[in-house]
């Protein structure tokens, strides 16, 4: 049940289950990127952003962002695919851009894989704006989208 999801800020001892969500929900068919060692470095670094999505089974969904002087890059959002359109994508997305705005950041940018069609959706939703398009971005393959989202000071 979405409603006993509760969001807290990601623990070192979280990067394993972030990694393979990610593998599952993101980077399917794909080289992993985002091992759990990359995610573990992620998670120690005071530049990046990291919020889970957790109920009493454990790890429902992330968030991990990283900033700059004045933008931001949401590299990870994903959620469990029985607890999609629930709002705990939004709940994660909401947190992380509240944490660029108290950190004085104007802008968000997200790239993602162009075949994401439901990740484009929600994204564009939620006020983000295509910019880009680079071919063949993944394993020479699957192209990427980048988006856009100005922040209100």
């Amino acid at each position: 049940m979405a409603s006993a999801v509760f969001l807290r800020p990601a623990r070192a001892g979280d990067a394993r289950g972030i990694a393979l969500l990610s593998r599952e929900r993101i980077e399917a068919g794909l080289t992993w990127q985002y091992t759990p060692p990359r995610v573990a470095a992620l998670l120690a670094d005071p530049d990046v952003a990291a919020v889970v999505a957790a109920d009493p089974s454990g790890l429902q969904g992330f968030a991990l962002m990283a900033l700059g002087d004045d933008s931001a890059q949401l590299l990870l959002l994903a959620v469990q695919a029985p607890l999609q359109r629930r709002g705990i994508g939004s709940r994660l997305l909401d947190w992380q851009l509240r944490s660029a705005r108290v950190a004085g950041i104007g802008r968000v940018s997200h790239e993602l894989r162009a075949d994401n069609e439901a990740g484009y959706t929600f994204l564009r939703l939620r006020g983000f704006e295509p910019v880009g398009r680079v071919p063949r971005r993944y394993d020479g393959v699957v192209a990427a989208r980048w988006l856009l989202r100005p922040l209100a000071p």
